[in-house]
């Protein structure tokens, strides 16, 4: 799991900025959010309030979603927590609904919602590739 290998590192000043607990802390934290968010341990692994466990388990939601064939767009950074999760998420659905898939090198959990006064280009890549994503869908050409 990323949430460890990615764990931020204060000596080298690398891994996921958003998140500089242990990584233990880290997944300690994850889990309470997401009960929080369900409201009950047995929805944690719901496709409905999680969405990498939709493609581990049969569900009507990806019946339907392989039957709409809806575009999805992913993007995340190479140094976010998560990114283990959300690849291994990407790679699991990947032949069976419409996938685009964007990975930044260096860029930690969120960082496109965070705003500077300094060039940020990762950011701005990303934006361009949202962009160009609804574009396209918008235009039927994707």
């Amino acid at each position: 799991h990323t949430y460890v290998s990615n764990a931020f590192a204060a000596e080298a000043n690398t891994g996921d900025l958003a998140f500089r607990a242990h990584a233990d802390e880290n997944r300690a934290g994850f889990k309470g959010m997401a009960l929080t968010y369900t409201g009950s341990a047995d929805l944690l692994k719901d496709c409905l309030f999680s969405p990498y466990w939709l493609s581990r388990e049969e569900s009507n939601l990806l019946m339907r979603l392989q039957e709409w064939q809806i575009p999805t767009w992913i993007c995340t950074g190479a140094s976010e927590t998560l990114a283990g999760e959300v690849l291994d998420f990407a790679q699991q659905l990947q032949n069976q609904i419409p996938l685009e898939l964007w990975l930044h090198e260096g860029m930690f959990h969120d960082w496109v919602m965070y705003s500077t006064d300094h060039p940020f280009p990762s950011k701005d890549a990303a934006m361009q590739q949202l962009f160009d994503f609804l574009r396209s869908i918008r235009a039927g050409t994707w």
